[in-house]
């Protein structure tokens, strides 16, 4: 790789400052070369990509550790952490400017979890600020680095919490009831609005609650939990996903032969699954962070709604919702291409879903097993789609 001399230090040595290398711009500049020139321009950008989200992982890695070991640290040391390792590895100012506004994120999230509890050191005080009454039996509450983590230890408070009672009116059935009560923990979804400053902040990933009511003591399985929903908060913060924001379903209406229908199902039903393997990837980085046995994980994940699966996100109903919804628009309902879809969904949603899993499964414990860490391995595999892991796992493997 081709470097620049930056500058000279004090006893005259020459430092070396890495080729700055934006993927996005690279890659329009490989479009414009001749024909014969870009197939080796591309494999050469190939290279470089590869290299640079290991750097990626490494400073993720870092970052993450930093936070963990000392959640106070200021924002400007964090900034200036990043940038060291933009310097030395030759990232993007526009990859830099991505990396600092998720730092500053991070700082104002850390803020606000500092500011509640100052303002509320009674968990009992902060339960009801935040959810309008008294628990009704012991709560206590953990401050993590972005989060506070509630220990309900009686079942109808951690109901109360887990159904949202205290955003919405409801009446729960027993059915509903009973599933709550099967559960361990959870992050709550909702904005919780307070100053810190000058600043208003809205904070929609705070809160992590725990169903304590049959264990009272905070164990190492306790523990683990914590860390599993404290992943899910540091990773869409700090390293949030982008979506895909195309909409295949015009394939669908301009399909005209029986091979240009299925594969166009396929097309749009494999775009929607995107965001179930965006919440099935986050729940696997989850487990392996708080050391979850592999065979546990494919279990979890892949077990079924009807035998008590609550990871099942295309259950038999949803894929029922999702057949009448396509005949609503503009497709023309025929016994043909009702039994295309049916075929369709079983394959991408059911059969190739499993699949997806158990490919990223094995792609993440190889690169374990080839002497990366649990963190750099997680922080590999959160920049990439969950479908693109085993690929990933073999070109770092190759080089």
């Amino acid at each position: 790789m081709e470097k620049k001399i930056e500058k000279f230090s004090k006893d005259g040595g020459a430092l070396i400052k890495p080729e700055v290398f934006d993927p996005i711009l690279e890659l329009q500049n490989i479009k414009k070369l001749p024909k014969n020139e870009q197939t080796e321009a591309f494999q050469e950008y190939k290279e470089k990509l590869i290299e640079q989200k290991e750097n990626l992982a490494k400073m993720q890695e870092a970052l993450v550790a930093l936070i963990r070991f000392n959640p106070d640290r200021s924002l400007d040391e964090l900034i200036e952490k990043a940038q060291q390792f933009g310097d030395k590895f030759g990232f993007s100012e526009e990859q830099m400017e991505t990396i600092k506004s998720n730092l500053r994120q991070y700082s104002k999230r850390h803020n606000l979890v500092k500011e509640l509890r100052q303002r509320f050191p009674k968990d009992n005080e902060l339960f009801k600020t935040l959810f309008g009454r008294e628990p009704k039996g012991r709560i206590e509450i953990i401050a993590g680095p972005i989060t506070l983590y509630f220990r309900c230890h009686d079942i109808d408070d951690y109901i109360y919490l887990f159904t949202y009672g205290f955003l919405k009116e409801r009446e729960l059935d027993a059915e509903k009831i009973e599933f709550v009560k099967q559960t361990n923990a959870a992050k709550l979804i909702f904005l919780i609005k307070t100053k810190v400053g000058d600043q208003e902040i809205a904070s929609p990933d705070l809160v992590i609650i725990e169903n304590a009511s049959a264990e009272h003591e905070f164990t190492e399985e306790k523990q683990k939990t914590l860390l599993h929903e404290e992943q899910h908060a540091i990773n869409s913060l700090l390293f949030p996903l982008r979506y895909n924001t195309s909409f295949p379903y015009l394939d669908l209406i301009e399909a005209k032969t029986k091979i240009e229908k299925e594969l166009a199902f396929k097309r749009y039903f494999r775009f929607l699954r995107e965001r179930y393997d965006n919440r099935a990837k986050d729940e696997l980085l989850a487990y392996f962070k708080s050391g979850r046995a592999v065979e546990d994980i494919l279990e979890t994940l892949t077990c079924v709604s009807e035998e008590g699966g609550r990871y099942d996100y295309f259950d038999k109903d949803m894929q029922k919702q999702l057949v009448e919804q396509i005949f609503k628009g503009s497709i023309e309902q025929t016994p043909e291409l009702k039994q295309i879809i049916n075929d369709m969904v079983q394959e991408i949603f059911v059969r190739e879903y499993r699949q997806t899993i158990k490919s990223g499964l094995n792609a993440f414990v190889s690169l374990r097993e080839r002497g990366y860490s649990l963190e750099q391995t997680i922080a590999l595999f959160q920049q990439e789609p969950l479908t693109k892991w085993p690929k990933l796992a073999k070109r770092f493997m190759d080089q």
